[in-house]
């Protein structure tokens, strides 16, 4: 079930409304011409009988009106003589104690065993039947009366070898008909899918192009003040305001970075100066101010950085080759710390990343790791595809436990952190890297065994390329 779902959204929408549009339709008017055919065949049957009924009743009024001196079987002899059938007609008369007279038997009705039972027990009330020799034929049986009493039966037969004949025009007509509507109704639902669904497609064009970094992007859709109309211009409106704001924080951030390095750049000259002219016991008190200053520095470059994460041009990504940037970034990783570092394979693949801040990411991780071990501690950088390209972190430290686990990736959190220094955003900062390539960060802690964070990005980040993971 679920695999012939995905056969079918695996066709664009258009096609699929299309497709459903019409099934719809087919089966309404199916029904429809159904319902025609047996309105027809019942109107044509009910003509056939009315007929039938009309010559019982013209026979039954002649023989009433009979001379008083003619017999009855002798007049429906004659009857039957003067009173021609029309074509595809046959009537048989049967009294009591004479031979059953009959017009030419052009049906061949008189074989049927319906015919035959109504011959042998006369019925007393009109009744209808048919039967089906060299083709339809619909009956009508009505008791002959003379004084109140029942003294034979009257057979009234027509062919109904006409009604096929009509139910296939009338099938030809309705369908004919119905091929006519079911393609101009197509046609504009077509039309009208598609001056949508172009919107739509602008929309989604828009917005990608918006979010690759182009704000300045507008639908400026030209059509009438439609509902689709009101559509695209809402969406240039709210552009627009979403241009406004991305440049106001764009100028907050610039704001941010001077109103703050500046003063920060100034103190910390002063306060040096102030350090060479100090005595030895100032000296322990400036190193603690600069210390201050430092991480203060870093706070602020590190919620820059998390401020700008969200822009579109965020990024500068480029052709990265994976094993020479994992091969890098163990060696710039073993000045860290003393610890038994371990690269696993790597596969041979390029990717379309921003280095620089990847290579952040991964740092803050691995500096995370050097927190959490120890000498002889394993800390070991992993690269490898399922349905990502995931890099991971992995060491083999203290953990932590499951409750702390979901505190992780909030800013300022710092769970299971056992250092007084440090801003608590080393991981948001790895989640937010990680969503702008369009992907995630996932955390998997065991206390008092390890620690592994991935950084899972798309698959269509990595460039083709010959040796491409299999």
């Amino acid at each position: 079930m679920g695999e012939r779902a995905h056969r079918w959204r695996r066709f664009g929408l258009v096609p699929r409304l299309l497709l459903a549009h019409l099934l719809v339709l087919s089966v309404v008017l199916g029904l429809a011409l159904l319902q025609i055919v047996r309105t027809t065949v019942a109107a044509y049957r009910e003509t056939v009988v009315a007929e039938l009924a009309q010559t019982v009743s013209q026979y039954q009024r002649a023989a009433a009106q009979r001379p008083s001196g003619r017999s009855l079987p002798e007049f429906s002899r004659e009857y039957l003589q003067t009173s021609v059938p029309g074509p595809g007609r046959e009537l048989i008369i049967a009294l009591a104690g004479t031979a059953t007279l009959a017009s030419p038997d052009v049906l061949g009705i008189f074989a049927s065993p319906v015919v035959r039972t109504w011959l042998a027990h006369p019925p007393n009330r009109t009744v209808l039947g048919q039967v089906s020799q060299r083709s339809e034929v619909q009956l009508l049986a009505s008791p002959i009366r003379v004084g109140g009493k029942q003294v034979g039966v009257l057979i009234a037969a027509a062919s109904l070898a006409d009604l096929a004949e009509q139910r296939r025009r009338v099938i030809v007509s309705t369908v004919g008909e119905a091929a006519v509507a079911i393609g101009a109704a197509m046609l504009m639902l077509y039309l009208i899918l598609r001056r949508v669904l172009d919107t739509v497609d602008s929309l989604t064009r828009t917005a990608a192009e918006i979010s690759g970094g182009d704000v300045g992007r507008r639908l400026n859709y030209e059509g009438p003040a439609d509902e689709v109309g009101r559509m695209a211009h809402t969406f240039d409106s709210m552009l627009g305001r979403l241009s406004d704001t991305l440049e106001g924080q764009r100028q907050l951030l610039a704001d941010v970075s001077h109103q703050l390095r500046t003063p920060l750049t100034v103190i910390r000259g002063h306060v040096e100066l102030l350090g060479r002219d100090a005595g030895p016991e100032a000296s322990p008190a400036v190193g603690v101010v600069l210390d201050e200053l430092d991480h203060t520095g870093l706070l602020i470059d590190r919620l820059l950085l998390l401020a700008r994460s969200t822009q579109p041009d965020f990024l500068d990504a480029g052709p990265v080759d994976l094993r020479s940037f994992l091969a890098d970034l163990l060696e710039s990783a073993r000045v860290l710390a003393v610890r038994d570092w371990r690269l696993s394979p790597v596969p041979d693949v390029v990717a379309n990343l921003d280095a620089t801040k990847l290579r952040g990411a991964m740092l803050n991780l691995i500096e995370n790791a050097v927190h959490a071990t120890g000498p002889g501690d394993q800390v070991e950088l992993q690269a490898r595809f399922d349905d990502a390209l995931v890099l991971s972190v992995l060491d083999t430290g203290r953990g932590i436990s499951v409750q702390q686990q979901e505190q992780v990736f909030t800013r300022f959190a710092r769970p299971g952190a056992q250092q007084s220094r440090g801003s608590g955003l080393g991981l948001a900062i790895v989640l937010a890297v990680a969503q702008a390539h369009g992907g995630t960060a996932v955390f998997h802690s065991t206390l008092g065994e390890g620690t592994r964070v991935d950084l899972r990005l798309p698959m269509s980040c990595v460039l083709p390329r010959t040796g491409s993971p299999s």
